[in-house]
């Protein structure tokens, strides 16, 4: 039976008010007119694609994806003042729609600092909010170009350990069970973004290391299909999902707040970047 949101919240009723507030930001989200951007110059990218540029980063393509992402932040700040979402989400939402009125650069600076082409965004009391809306706008705007930039890369390796769209590190990670030679397929996700990229069946997809004993895995009997792999040698780890259901991927990652919380509790870390931090 295929993941869903709504089973998710059946098995899990704890999770009914995280799933509501989701819904209502993608929602709001979903309603914002989507940028239309030129087909990124491939051929002038192919080069920082080889020296590990994500896509956002690079010279040749980000200028312009972040710019025009800009306003889809800007548009979904205001609507998120003004929805009616829970406290203090909704008034940390209001002083982020207010500073990018007051300073027309704050936005696109916001974005800049996501991926690393500008200095981090200042530490105030709205940072999990304002990160949490630029992931969002950025991941609405940029569907199209990521699906795009997926068919581009479709034949081109990519063995960074970051995401190759907007550098951030792999949170999430996607067993496919296969048969005979093949075995299991893997691929790494990005929590931020959405991106997914091919990856190495066994390994720490955070430090790159292969060595057997310093590589585990954590189970919980009460998330059947997910695991968490962890890695001694780094102290990262990233979440698993096992199955056919791709949906079940990012939905398993704001679904499983509490092995985030059981993970931190035995020494490790979540190298990788999400919507949400504990």
């Amino acid at each position: 039976m295929p993941v869903t949101r709504e089973s998710w919240i059946e098995s899990h009723p704890y999770l009914e008010p995280v799933a509501r507030f989701q819904a209502a930001v993608e929602a709001l989200a979903g309603a914002l007119p989507r940028p239309v951007f030129p087909p990124p110059p491939w051929d002038a990218y192919a080069r920082e694609y080889d020296q590990g540029a994500p896509l956002l980063a690079s010279d040749a393509a980000g200028p312009v994806l972040l710019a025009g992402s800009s306003r889809t932040l800007e548009l979904l700040a205001g609507s998120a003042a003004e929805a009616p979402l829970p406290e203090p989400f909704r008034a940390a939402a209001r002083a982020v729609s207010e500073r990018f009125r007051a300073d027309a650069g704050s936005s696109l600076a916001a974005l800049e600092a996501l991926v690393g082409r500008g200095p981090p965004a200042p530490e105030s009391p709205e940072a999990g909010a304002l990160r949490f809306l630029s992931w969002t706008a950025l991941a609405h705007a940029l569907a199209p170009t990521i699906a795009a930039y997926g068919r581009w890369r479709a034949d081109r390796e990519w063995t960074h350990g970051i995401c190759p769209t907007c550098g951030s590190r792999p949170a999430l990670s996607h067993l496919v069970p296969g048969t005979g030679d093949a075995g299991k397929r893997r691929s790494l996700v990005c929590a931020c973004c959405g991106t997914r990229w091919g990856a190495r069946r066994v390994g720490c997809p955070h430090c790159g290391g292969q060595d057997c004993g310093t590589l585990a895995v954590l189970t919980s009997e009460e998330e059947a299909g997910l695991r968490l792999e962890v890695c001694d040698a780094c102290q990262g780890y990233v979440k698993t999902w096992i199955g056919e259901d791709e949906d079940g991927v990012l939905l398993s990652d704001w679904a499983t707040l509490h092995l985030d919380a059981a993970a931190a509790e035995r020494g490790y870390q979540r190298a990788g970047g999400g919507l949400y931090r504990l």
